[in-house]
């Protein structure tokens, strides 16, 4: 949850770059009970066009305000505020248009005694330092609105002609009336507000629910490349004065697709000359053949988490609380009479390596391997390649976004290992 501050800001310190900025410039942590802990997050985020040194975060307070780190857990998961300079952020470099989240925890007393304090980021480029700040507040009988998105601002793939929505919450969280007065969105014009009352006064402890729908009808969706819809999403209030005051501003990104939203599909399918009777299904009666996906921080064929195969069917890749960026491997066919087939998606952004091998001919002999890669549904690839038993065939890397194949050697000549034993127990692999 981020929060944004109805009252005027601190100016940020002398020198400050222009050029990095936070999701807020006050966060107000609202009335905080005796002992109650309550956590903010901001995002400090560089569009200076180089790196940036964080070289110093901290926070500045007299009262109970804490920076936390990856540490400040018990071992029983509450909170050990520790506080001070998180060692995490000092001496880390954030690159062109990279993101940080910092957080900052709050602790209540008692007396609920009115509370301030800074946190301040120390900035530097090979050119220029400065200061950010951002002013922390709790338990104060002033005027704050908290802004919640309930899900994720980053839609996917959509379907022409359908619609994604995600609910953002606006809650009072001041000891005094807060006026919402604007919530505007600039850029893409597929995305839209929805249940909107504006201006309204909203009483303490009042909420409204808004939500943010991605839908588009271009007909451009077509093209083979990713051309994400985004749009900055920015929620304004007013203070007693009528001035207004930023509260929170995020960026929320989308793209359409008119046939399939399966970012990435890649296939083979094999044909085996010395096969009498192609029709024949079950184990043994036909030549087995295995594909194999690699994501870019794999360690080799077979190896876990990142060799999708047929033991390793769903690994969980990227981002753990979704499942569009992980890899998804069909039924192995041991026969030769379905293809082997890999899904993805939305994968995350690199080069992931395709890999065929010949598990067993079952007397058959030599198989005429044939790989088909498909980029929102559209073939960007193909090739045949004819291996002999246990040949391992490295055909290459297929990079995201884009959907560009390079073939390993450029394929010619084809990178077929002879020979190749699969590096796993008998157990777990040889009881295929």
């Amino acid at each position: 949850m981020d929060l944004g501050h109805l009252d005027k800001p601190v100016p940020a310190g002398e020198g400050a770059l222009s050029c990095v900025s936070t999701s807020q410039d006050r966060m107000s942590f609202g009335l905080v009970g005796d002992d109650k802990v309550v956590v903010r997050d901001v995002e400090v985020t560089n569009d200076c066009g180089v790196a940036v040194g964080l070289d110093r975060v901290e926070v500045e307070s007299d009262h109970e305000f804490w920076l936390l780190t990856a540490d400040d857990r018990n071992d029983d998961g509450g909170l050990a505020l520790n506080g001070g300079v998180n060692p995490a952020w000092s001496g880390t470099a954030l690159a062109p248009g990279q993101r940080a989240q910092l957080r900052v925890a709050f602790r209540g007393s008692a007396h609920r005694a009115h509370a301030l304090g800074h946190l301040r980021i120390e900035t530097r480029t090979a050119a220029a330092s400065g200061k950010v700040d951002v002013a922390l507040e709790a338990n104060a009988a002033s005027r704050c609105i908290s802004v919640e998105v309930v899900g994720s601002l980053d839609f996917g793939c959509q379907l022409l002609g359908s619609e994604g929505s995600v609910p953002v919450l606006l809650t009072s969280c001041g000891g005094v009336p807060a006026t919402l007065s604007d919530i505007s969105l600039s850029g893409s014009s597929a995305f839209r507000v929805e249940g909107a009352r504006l201006p309204v006064v909203m009483q303490p402890g009042e909420r409204q629910s808004v939500r943010l729908v991605y839908g588009s009808g271009d007909q451009s969706a077509v093209a083979p490349a990713i051309d994400w819809d985004q749009v900055e999403m920015t929620v304004y209030g007013s203070d007693a004065a009528g001035d207004s005051s930023l509260l929170w501003r995020e960026t929320a990104r989308g793209f359409t697709r008119i046939n399939t939203c399966r970012g990435l599909e890649v296939e083979v399918t094999w044909v085996t000359p010395g096969d009498p009777d192609v029709h024949d299904a079950g184990p043994e009666a036909g030549a087995d053949l295995d594909l194999h996906f690699m994501h870019p921080n794999s360690l080799g064929w077979y190896r876990y988490p990142f060799d999708a195969f047929w033991i390793n069917r769903s690994p969980n890749w990227g981002d753990f609380s979704s499942d569009r960026d992980d890899p998804t491997v069909g039924s192995d066919s041991v026969d030769g009479q379905a293809p082997e087939q890999v899904i993805v998606a939305l994968p995350e952004h690199g080069s992931y390596r395709i890999g065929v091998h010949y598990w067993e001919d079952h007397g058959f002999g030599i198989s005429d391997a044939t790989v088909v890669v498909r980029y929102f549904g559209a073939e960007v690839f193909a090739r045949t390649q004819r291996l002999s038993p246990l040949d391992l065939w490295d055909v290459g890397l297929v990079t995201w976004p884009g959907g560009l194949v390079l073939e390993t050697n450029g394929g010619d000549p084809a990178a077929v290992e002879p020979g190749y034993e699969a590096p796993c127990d008998p157990a777990g692999c040889k009881g295929k």
